[in-house]
């Protein structure tokens, strides 16, 4: 696979946060993040959807821009919860490296993304990328595994102890990554000041397939 490498602004960063399925609380990560973020800090929140309305492939993706906060869609909430600019990528298995230059142009903007996606996580080199597990879910994606494998930490929001054997179940081991745990308010417990440590690193790479 092909990378290219390009320059964006020294403060932008980069944000994935995949699951493993449907309801395991991947948006009420985001949500936390984006609650926990600096308030001069100006962040765009990025869905990506294999949605079956998705434009044929090699149409390029379809971006959709949410312009009013909501509880009732993934992009309302991230405006509810601090991100300056929210959108809905439906996009294809074939047009993901279309995705990710869009991604690529909001940080050269100077802008701070977060992403909710599995499979955009085998396109870019995030400064955080996060995993969520709920182990008694036992639907898996398939788009999961890769995300799984390059996560730099774990959430859950059920017991943190549970996550290494429904991890080692998909041929998976911790190998030393935090887990954290995620309250029934949507609270993750030490994320804040993990995270702020790997972006406060003064490498920064966002690498684009």
């Amino acid at each position: 696979m092909i990378r290219l490498r390009f320059a964006c602004s020294s403060h932008a960063s980069l944000i994935v946060v995949g699951g493993h399925s449907r309801g395991v609380g991947k948006t009420s990560v985001v949500e936390h993040i984006l609650r926990s973020r600096p308030e001069d800090e100006t962040w765009a929140a990025v869905k990506v959807s294999a949605h079956r309305h998705a434009p044929a492939s090699g149409a390029g993706p379809l971006v959709e821009e949410t312009l009013r906060p909501s509880p009732l869609t993934q992009s309302g909430r991230y405006l509810a919860s601090g991100a300056r600019r929210a959108f809905l990528c439906r996009t294809p298995d074939a047009d993901l490296p279309e995705t990710a230059a869009f991604v690529r142009g909001l940080l050269a903007e100077g802008t701070h993304v977060i992403v909710e996606s599995n499979r955009l996580a085998s396109f870019v080199e995030p400064d955080v990328l996060l995993f969520v597990v709920s182990p008694s879910v036992f639907d898996w994606k398939p788009s999961s595994g890769p995300c799984l494998a390059r996560a730099d930490a774990l959430v859950t929001g059920e017991r943190a102890a549970a996550v290494p054997k429904a991890i080692a179940a998909r041929g998976v081991k911790l190998d030393g990554r935090p887990v954290f745990e995620m309250t029934r308010d949507r609270v993750v417990r030490g994320l804040d000041a993990w995270v702020d440590g790997r972006l406060n690193q003064p490498i920064r790479r966002h690498a684009i397939a």
